[in-house]
């Protein structure tokens, strides 16, 4: 606090002093002094000590409300402070929620990826077990061939034949020509009916044109709940597998290198009798039947029975080649996938992504796959904008950007290859 505003009292009161200081010294210096002069000194003495007084008093007041005003805002600070402290703990009560439930959903997506990955390295072990299993299958059937060939004939003299085992007493008997049962594989009566067949096509993305087809299969008509069974479904994937032939014949007479990936289900595969039928079909025409390409989820894999991993291995023998649809990259064998003989790998292009690291990976995995002879094929690709960012991942795509399933006519198998491409494409 400054006493610029005061300095007028402080003169007056210094005229005041001064002036009983001269009358002093006047008195001292001579030998008698004025009576008015003496009373004059005192009052001017006494006015000096008021107003030395009321500034004094003065500045008391002022100090005392300066000294009222700061603990006023002193206090207010105080109570700032508290309110900051409890928002500040309040805060830290919230960040330690939210950190415990961050690494509780860490903890749990951690499990989770760790099923997953031991799910995969089951699937994987379970396909390099089988592809073993085919390997040592095909050395035991090319040694037992082997030793057929070397085997000498055994002559077993007429005299020596039991009863009943010559010649003369084989009788021939025509055999009778049963109807096919109701729900057995040869019943496929009702599927020409209720079965609709469409075709939607795979695009080479580096040439723009059609390279494979996908088969798709709805229902309708009054058949549809019986062929909806499913224990009729192994019968309905060999006459799709029928049907299919019938339709890549047709179509490789405009183009020699087009397939059909066509649908198997997992019942199917665990059906010894349907794997044969189908291996027949494949066997019936060596020309054409290679560009047909079995069909199987990846998500099936890891609840196949054991009878259905032993049609996998089945069809790998009989050299079918396969196809897994909706695959998942991560945990993915490709090693294993070859000696099943998968050609064909099918992604979401939902998980393509469009970040720079997520492309990155997904661009590995397809050169990873090439270098084995397992084309990628990116499915479900939405509009022109995502092919194009395709064409920097994967070769091979499909999805409503190109062209939507295209439904084959029923009469389509009889007629020439120019109407089952119009249908098909």
């Amino acid at each position: 606090m400054g006493y610029g505003r005061e300095l007028p009292w402080f003169l007056v009161v210094a005229l005041c002093a001064a002036l009983p200081v001269y009358v002093a010294v006047q008195s001292y210096t001579s030998a008698s002094t004025p009576v008015v002069l003496v009373i004059g000194a005192l009052m001017s003495l006494a006015c000096g000590l008021l107003v030395l007084s009321w500034v004094v008093v003065h500045h008391t007041h002022m100090a005392r409300r300066d000294v009222r005003r700061l603990a006023a805002e002193i206090t207010a600070l105080m109570r700032e402070s508290r309110e900051e402290e409890r928002v500040s703990a309040e805060l830290a009560a919230q960040v330690s929620i939210l950190r415990s439930e961050v690494e509780a959903l860490g903890t749990s997506v951690n499990v989770s990826v760790n099923e997953m990955r031991q799910g995969h390295a089951a699937i994987a072990n379970d396909m390099r077990n089988l592809a073993e299993r085919q390997y040592h299958y095909q050395t035991q059937m090319q040694q037992h061939q082997l030793a057929q060939q070397t085997r000498r004939p055994v002559v077993v003299h007429p005299s020596q034949w039991a009863p009943g085992e010559g010649i003369d007493d084989v009788e021939d008997e025509a055999p009778v020509v049963l109807p096919p049962r109701a729900g057995s594989l040869d019943d496929m009566s009702s599927f020409a009916d209720a079965v609709v067949i469409s075709l939607e096509p795979v695009i080479d993305l580096f040439s723009g044109k059609t390279a494979h087809y996908r088969l798709h299969h709805a229902f309708e008509g009054a058949e549809k709940a019986a062929a909806e069974r499913q224990e009729r479904r192994p019968a309905l994937d060999i006459y799709l597998y029928r049907e299919a032939l019938v339709l890549l014949r047709r179509l490789r007479k405009r183009d020699n290198r087009l397939g059909i990936l066509v649908p198997i289900s997992s019942m199917t595969l665990a059906i010894p009798d349907a794997l044969s039928r189908l291996a027949q079909l494949h066997a019936s025409e060596p020309g054409v039947s290679e560009g047909l390409v079995v069909d199987i989820p990846h998500a099936v894999l890891a609840s196949l029975s054991q009878s259905s991993l032993e049609g996998l291995a089945f069809m790998a023998r009989a050299g079918m080649e396969m196809s897994l649809s909706n695959a998942a990259v991560a945990g993915l064998d490709l090693a294993a996938l070859d000696k099943l003989n998968v050609r064909y790998v099918g992604i979401s292009a939902g998980s393509v992504g469009n970040e720079p690291k997520q492309s990155a990976g997904i661009a590995n995995f397809v050169q990873a796959a090439r270098a084995l002879h397992v084309q990628v094929i990116v499915t479900g690709v939405a509009n022109a904008q995502q092919a194009t960012q395709l064409m920097r991942v994967a070769r091979f795509a499909a999805g409503p950007a190109f062209a939507e399933p295209r439904r084959v006519r029923k009469d389509v198998v009889g007629q020439p290859n120019e109407d089952v491409s119009a249908a098909a494409e």
